[in-house]
């Protein structure tokens, strides 16, 4: 039986190994098939900004010449996003599961989160059913997976030539939109210049094992190098706080405080800066693109719904940036660990979700 598209893409994709700033060549393979579709495509400056290996890949299809093309309402210029990096080092022999899920091969997790999202954009550009409509574009974003930090890098004059985002990479059935999403402030924790390096792996440790047994509020993310875009010089954590900024920055202080009195060691030893906070999501469902884009989920999807992400996802980052985006399940299970998987059902769907709405647009031109 001939596999489908998506499901091929995935299979090959999922033996490219793509940890978070090492994604470039990842990046290569999916630029080659972003311009063979006829695509304008170019890398922005992300790799130099975060001490990565590659940029963001930022394609689009050039809109019709002025007097060709009329003002649209949704789809409108839409930016399709997945990020390029996936939480393990290693790679991964997808293979099919009673005919319903992509499962890894055991050992390691599948890579689903995010390779389900890019396989459905490039299912989607290659669709002899129908074309990308003019102004629509596509960002494949490195370095998701350790604090969102590539779609912060992404030029904004190319993000102002969308209308709305839509984010591929919902741990959820397909046909859940996330609508709203909770705010989150980030900040670093970095081990003393003075202490070498030794002592600074232990600290780290210590510092890292203190915060896990006291609180699950608090998502760890280790640095292992510098991070020039945010001013971290060397090795360290981040820290990840779901909560608005003023409620955030009290809680990481009640945390900190609690654990330097436990005399581990000395306030001297560490270093913290707020490096950056996002308000989250919070759309009216009853906003006519999301009404649109519920409208066609529908055909495709059993279940359509509007819902409340538990995480923060590149949609938060984008709208805060001014661009609105919303994030979808695209029916990825169990992310990150050995048992994850997608629903193929859920990937085909998905891909005609996005056609129906390249044809909404179409019919306006």
């Amino acid at each position: 039986m001939r596999e489908s598209k998506p499901v091929a893409l995935l299979k090959e994709m999922a033996n490219i190994a793509s940890f978070p700033r090492q994604e470039k060549e990842l990046a290569n393979y999916v630029k080659n098939k972003l311009l063979a579709a006829g695509l304008e495509v170019y890398e922005d400056d992300a790799a130099q900004k975060l001490g990565g290996c590659s940029g963001n890949i930022l394609a689009y299809k050039p809109e019709a010449k002025k007097e060709e093309n009329i003002l649209q309402p949704f789809p409108g210029q839409v930016l399709l996003v997945a990020h390029l990096d996936r939480i393990s080092a290693a790679t991964s022999t997808a293979k099919i599961n009673q005919d319903k899920y992509l499962t890894g091969s055991g050992n390691t997790n599948l890579g689903a989160d995010n390779l389900a999202g890019i396989s459905i954009i490039l299912s989607l550009i290659k669709d002899a059913t129908v074309e990308i409509p003019s102004g629509w574009g596509i960002a494949l974003t490195v370095a998701e997976e350790i604090g969102l930090l590539g779609v912060q890098q992404i030029p904004a004059d190319f993000l102002a030539r969308f209308s709305q985002a839509l984010v591929l990479d919902g741990e959820a059935p397909g046909g859940i939109i996330f609508n709203k999403e909770p705010a989150i402030t980030v900040f670093s924790l970095l081990p003393s210049l003075e202490l070498t390096r030794a002592e600074a792996r232990l600290l780290l440790q210590q510092v890292k094992d203190q915060i896990q047994a006291q609180t699950k509020k608090i998502k760890l993310i280790e640095i292992n190098s510098s991070l020039p875009a945010v001013n971290i010089k060397h090795s360290g954590l981040l820290a990840a706080i779901r909560a608005p900024q003023a409620m955030a920055r009290n809680y990481w202080r009640t945390v900190l405080s609690k654990i330097l009195k436990k005399g581990a060691f000395k306030i001297t030893d560490l270093m913290t800066e707020e490096i950056f906070s996002y308000p989250g999501v919070s759309f009216n469902c009853q906003n006519r693109w999301l009404q649109k884009l519920k409208e066609a989920l529908s055909k495709y999807n059993s279940q359509v719904k509007f819902s409340l992400s538990s995480g923060m996802s590149e949609a938060s980052v984008l709208t805060a940036r001014g661009l609105p985006a919303v994030n979808l399940g695209i029916g990825i299970k169990e992310a990150h660990s050995k048992e994850e998987k997608v629903e193929i059902a859920g990937l085909h769907n998905i891909i005609a979700t996005l056609r129906e709405l390249a044809w909404m647009s179409h019919q306006l031109n």
